[in-house]
């Protein structure tokens, strides 16, 4: 490809007035790639793929863009709880959450003279949220989504320890076909 007329001030076929620069290798005339600069577009970023799902266990959602870099990317989920006639009222960026919540039954006072209560524990430990990252050139160069749903009862009053599923997530994301500037994170 030809370095020649990577600079434009004026009218461009396909933009019409502006300040345009195409990237080394590109003719700012006819090329059809991303240029380097376009005064029309107000800092903005050029989207390569978009998309959407739920993520509804625990298992690794793989996004390939195949375009052999890491890209700029943005990431957001919100569970079933935030999903109102169809729309998301609030979302959230990557992110995880964890919890435990602590019982206490079969409480008994104690018979010596510390007054303190002898009581069984249980401990229902919580989980949610999703985990964005870009895969590397081995593994394919994809986004990682992440998901964490569920949680774990030690037993309690009942004795029987049991693993359940959470709510489940639901995700979008953008992929730009900038490179990433954000050390690896979504924006």
């Amino acid at each position: 490809m030809s370095n020649d007329n990577r600079v434009l001030l004026g009218d461009r076929a396909t933009g019409g007035q502006g300040l345009y620069v195409s990237r080394p290798g590109d003719n700012v005339l006819t090329t059809t790639n991303p240029l380097a600069f376009d005064s029309r577009s107000a800092c903005t970023l050029v989207v390569h793929s978009y998309g959407q799902g739920i993520a509804t266990n625990n298992n690794q959602i793989n996004i390939t863009h195949l375009m052999g870099y890491a890209p700029a990317f943005a990431v957001r989920w919100c569970s079933s709880a935030e999903i109102y006639m169809g729309y998301a009222q609030s979302v959230f960026t990557p992110n995880y959450w964890e919890g435990a919540d602590y019982d206490q039954y079969n409480c008994e006072d104690d018979e010596e003279e510390s007054g303190n209560e002898e009581c069984e524990e249980s401990t229902n430990f919580l989980n949610q949220g999703l985990l964005a990252s870009l895969g590397n050139e081995a593994n394919g160069f994809r986004l990682e989504l992440e998901p964490y749903i569920g949680g774990e009862d030690e037993g309690g009053e009942s004795g029987v320890s049991s693993t359940h599923e959470g709510r489940d997530i639901y995700y979008s994301y953008v992929i730009f076909k900038e490179p990433n500037f954000t050390e690896g994170v979504s924006l």
